[in-house]
């Protein structure tokens, strides 16, 4: 029997409140990479042209949240 672990992040706990999903994956920063797509694809019309800086921003938020940052 194989058990596969999931990693979850809750992408309204990285400061982004009318975007309540919970993102899945089978990586810490897999998980990060879907949070962003979908924060990006879903909600572009005011996440859609975030400056490098903000982007960097949300990306350090999320990493946080998925424990990749202490």
């Amino acid at each position: 029997m194989i058990f596969h672990m999931f990693q979850k992040i809750k992408i309204s706990d990285a400061g982004i409140p009318e975007c309540d999903v919970i993102i899945e994956a089978h990586s810490k920063t897999s998980a990060v990479h879907k949070a962003i797509r979908h924060i990006e694809r879903d909600h572009g019309d005011v996440y859609g042209n975030l400056s490098d800086e903000q982007r960097l921003i949300l990306r350090k938020k999320l990493e946080k949240l998925a424990g990749l940052l202490p």
